[in-house]
């Protein structure tokens, strides 16, 4: 259907621009924000998906604090309008897009009106494309994006007020084809047991850095990049972002007894020449990313439920959780980052790197 968003000139089939160039059911669209206190008290989490070939859109909310999360999750018809994306009770809309964007929630009892407003560049990624017996089971692009973030949360946590001076904020959006395990297909093995993706930022310049291990522990599609931030100068995208790319020299996070959730960890990034730029890392927040829907044993993206919309609330407490067991290895920490010039910036580790450690133990 043609919406305003036709008008410009970004076509590359004769179809409008809602509707995918593929007739995959895995084409999706997903939007993930993350925000948190620089103290480390209390975080707060978005995930949006698209999945236009089902015409549908689904939604997790979160918020953290004192080790307690507390989640509303929501699936509704995918709309007509792309400007302001409507989940249930959860809303996301684009003000100016790439820079300003806000969240809106209302709920029984979680509520929240966010701004992000952008501090760096996109960091885009290289397009990643994997197949897996003779079928395609990921071809996505993705950037991410350090920003501001102010406004207001309540609910059974309490109320925050988020302001720019003590929050810091991150977002990615990537899109194409994500084809998860299915029961379709025969071979249902982990698609990426291990990795570890870092965004941050200091006041001159951002930084992002990832790392996959297969099953096997052996190392792939390893790479970091960055970017000045917009207050140096560097414009939101194109050849304006000034971003580089670097290669990865090491990752070496810091596990406690009992955890998988990382204290501490150094991250190495060459900077030019054999020089490189070494990041330590101080864990301020952990959150279980299924609180946002990543790894939900329930809750799945992409299911199409009889009635819409559909919402549910949950909770957990990381005082009941063993974070020894599989569910629970992945974890989402905000992190005080400092360099070797002792600059502090903060940033967001996505991380599951238990697999990799378990295959070099078992190969040594």
């Amino acid at each position: 259907m043609i919406s305003v968003w036709d008008d410009l000139a970004l076509h590359q089939t004769p179809a409008t621009l809602d509707q995918p160039a593929t007739s995959d059911p895995a084409a999706y669209e997903r939007y993930y924000f993350g925000f948190a206190d620089v103290s480390g008290d209390a975080a707060v989490g978005l995930v949006v998906n698209l999945h236009p070939n089902k015409g549908l859109i689904d939604a997790g909310f979160s918020v953290s604090r004192g080790g307690r999360h507390e989640s509303l999750f929501a699936s509704d018809r995918l709309g007509h309008d792309r400007a302001h994306l409507t989940c249930g009770p959860i809303m996301l809309s684009f003000i100016e897009p790439m820079r300003v964007l806000r969240i809106q929630v209302d709920g029984e009892d979680i509520r929240a009106d966010l701004r992000f407003e952008a501090v760096t560049p996109a960091i885009e990624e290289d397009r990643v494309t994997r197949i897996r017996s003779n079928r395609v089971v990921q071809d996505r692009t993705r950037y991410a994006q350090m920003g501001s973030v102010t406004g207001t949360v309540s609910g059974p946590l309490g109320d925050l007020t988020v302001t720019e001076e003590g929050w810091r904020g991150h977002r990615d959006h990537s899109w194409g084809v994500w084809d998860a395990p299915k029961s379709h297909a025969w071979e249902v093995k982990d698609a990426s047991p291990s990795f570890f993706w870092l965004i941050g930022a200091f006041d001159d310049w951002a930084v992002q850095a990832v790392t996959h291990h297969d099953a096997e522990g052996q190392q792939y599609g390893a790479y970091a990049a960055v970017v000045p931030t917009l207050a140096a100068g560097a414009e939101l995208a194109g050849p304006g972002a000034l971003q580089q790319a670097r290669p990865v020299r090491g990752v070496e996070p810091e596990f406690p007894s009992g955890s998988w959730h990382f204290t501490s960890a150094a991250v190495s990034i060459g900077s030019g020449g054999e020089r490189s730029e070494r990041l330590a890392l101080e864990s301020l927040h952990a959150v279980l990313p299924r609180s946002i829907t990543y790894g939900h044993p329930t809750w799945v993206s992409g299911v199409v439920h009889p009635h819409l919309p559909h919402v549910v609330r949950d909770s957990w407490s990381l005082n009941d959780e063993d974070l020894l067991e599989r569910i629970n290895h992945r974890a989402i920490q905000f992190v005080r980052m400092t360099r070797e010039d002792g600059a502090v910036g903060y940033g967001v580790v996505d991380q599951s790197v238990s697999a990799a450690r378990a295959a070099a133990a078992r190969f040594a």
